[in-house]
C-alpha cells in the first residue's frame, strides 16, 4: 500500500486539464509520485484523457426522457453525436442515472449545477459523462434539464416519442386520471403548442402574427373595417393555434382540449416540451 500524499493542487490541475475522473485522476499521481506530466502520460495510456478529444466534437443526436417521483418530475435532454450511440445500453443507462440524480437532489436550476451532483463518494456526474466519453467513443452534453413540483391535488403527465427525439411533461388539476394526462402530454409532443392559453400569450407572438396579416391583406381592395376585421381574425386564428387549450384534440378531431378538458372537469397548469436538438 502506498504511503505517497496526492498534491491537492496537482489533482485540481489533473482534473481540469483532462475532465476525468477524481478517483482516476488521484491514481495517476499517486502511480506518478505527483508529476503531472508522468499523471498525463498515465491517463493518456489508460485511454482516458481520451474524453478530452471529444468534448469539442458536435453532440446533436441523442435522447429526451422523463422521470417522475411522486410530487416532483424531471425532464431532460442528453446529446451525443450519432443515433448508433443514442439506441446503445451505455448511453441509455447514463441517461437514467442523470434523471435519478437530478430529481433526488435539492432543486437546481443550471447544468453546471447538475454536473456537480455526486453520484458516489468520489465521482460526480460530471465524471460520469467523462467516464461514457471515453468508453463510448463520441462526445456526450447534458444539453438541458427542467425540475417541476406539484401539489398533491395535482397530476403530472408525460409522453416520450419513439426513440426518445421529443418527450413531454404537464401537470393537470381537478383530475386524477392518469390516461388523461397522457394524453395531454402526447398533444403537447404532437403539436408543439407554446402557451396554455391565449391570455398568456408574450406580446411579442401577437406582434409577429399582426404583422404577417397585414401583409397578406395589403393588397385587398376592401373598405379599412373590413380590412381591419379579417386582419384581426387572422391573428386570433393563429394564436388560438399556439396555445394547447384551443388546439383540436389529435385523438378526437371534432374537439378542442379546452372542452376535451371540461368534460373531465380538468385544467392545465405546466407544459414543457423538449425536443433532440432544436437549441442546437
Amino acid at each position: 500500500m502506498t504511503n505517497i500524499k496526492v498534491d491537492m493542487e496537482l489533482l485540481k490541475q489533473l482534473r481540469a486539464t483532462t475532465g476525468v475522473g477524481l478517483s482516476d485522476c488521484r491514481e495517476a499521481l499517486v502511480e506518478s509520485k505527483n508529476d503531472l506530466n508522468k499523471a498525463l502520460e498515465i491517463l493518456k495510456i489508460k485511454g482516458l484523457s481520451k474524453a478530452m478529444e471529444k468534448v469539442n466534437n458536435a453532440a446533436v443526436e441523442g435522447i429526451t426522457k422523463v422521470l417522475i417521483d411522486q410530487n416532483r418530475a424531471v425532464i431532460v435532454e442528453l446529446n451525443c453525436q450519432t443515433d448508433f450511440v443514442a439506441n446503445n445500453l451505455e448511453f441509455n443507462n447514463l441517461l437514467n442515472q442523470v434523471l435519478v440524480t437530478i430529481i433526488k437532489a435539492k432543486p437546481i436550476t443550471t447544468v453546471a449545477q447538475a454536473l456537480a451532483l455526486p453520484v458516489s463518494k468520489t465521482e460526480t456526474l460530471n465524471d460520469a459523462i467523462t467516464k461514457a466519453i471515453t468508453k463510448l467513443g463520441e462526445n456526450i452534453v447534458l444539453r438541458r434539464f427542467k425540475v417541476v413540483e406539484k401539489h398533491n391535488n395535482e397530476i403530472f403527465g408525460s409522453y416520450v416519442h419513439t426513440g426518445g427525439v421529443r418527450a413531454g411533461l404537464v401537470v393537470l388539476d381537478g383530475t386524477k386520471d392518469s390516461e388523461l394526462a397522457k394524453n395531454i402530454a402526447m398533444q403537447v409532443v404532437a403539436m408543439n403548442p407554446k402557451f396554455i392559453d391565449v391570455s398568456e400569450i408574450d406580446p411579442k407572438y401577437r406582434e409577429k402574427e399582426l404583422a404577417i396579416a397585414k401583409e397578406q391583406v395589403k393588397d385587398i381592395n376592401k373598405p379599412k373595417e373590413i380590412i381591419d376585421r379579417m386582419i384581426e381574425g387572422k391573428v386570433n386564428k393563429a394564436l388560438a393555434e399556439l396555445t394547447i387549450n384551443n388546439q383540436s384534440y389529435i385523438k378526437e378531431p371534432g374537439i378542442t382540449i379546452k372542452q376535451y378538458l371540461n368534460k373531465n372537469s380538468a385544467t392545465i397548469k405546466k407544459i414543457i416540451r423538449y425536443e433532440v436538438g432544436e437549441l442546437i
